[in-house]
């Protein structure tokens, strides 16, 4: 893995696991007591993390079938990653891309871990096989701000936890 690509990736275990510690101070009732009708319950937004880095493994693996088809990510596809994470910074709430907006009713804390520790196993095992060449190539679609390189993906999931950790802290206050 090359060593930009493999601070990204520790950033992102690095805010994981300061998130699992966190939640791991409340009872499951309380991981998955929603603060109202509409709103998400901390587990609930768990689950969202660990349901979008289990697509973007998905999407991953399926391109990597054929990664010599796929092109270099170029400027075009930095100025939508720069732009996501700005949005990402927002104070506003947005509506979750509706393959990632099904969450359970309940989980443990528990089952949780162990989803997310497998789901984040699978990805440091497939960035490892990544080679120089891979890491430029357009290998990643977000939903909202389309191809992004294997890199930017990685900044996309340190974005969306830090934003998310934030609504999982608030759930929990």
């Amino acid at each position: 893995m090359n060593t930009e690509l493999q601070n990204a990736f520790q950033n992102a275990e690095k805010i994981r696991m300061e998130l699992i510690q966190h939640m791991s101070k409340f009872s499951d009732e309380q991981l998955n007591k929603k603060p109202s009708a509409s709103a998400w319950s901390a587990m609930q937004t768990a689950y969202h993390l660990i349901t979008a880095e289990s697509f973007s493994l998905s999407y991953l693996q399926k391109k990597i079938q054929a990664k010599e088809q796929v092109k270099p990510a170029g400027i075009a596809h930095a100025f939508r990653s720069a732009l996501l994470k700005i949005f990402l910074l927002l104070p506003f709430k947005f509506k979750a891309p509706k393959i990632v907006e099904q969450v359970p009713d309940f989980k443990s804390f528990a089952e949780m871990k162990k989803d997310w520790a497998d789901t984040r196993k699978g990805m440091q095992d497939l960035l490892e096989t990544l080679t120089e060449e891979d890491t430029k190539r357009e290998l990643f679609k977000h939903p909202m701000a389309g191809k992004m390189n294997i890199v930017q993906m990685i900044d996309f999931i340190n974005d969306h936890l830090t934003r998310h950790s934030k609504q999982i802290d608030k759930c929990l206050r």
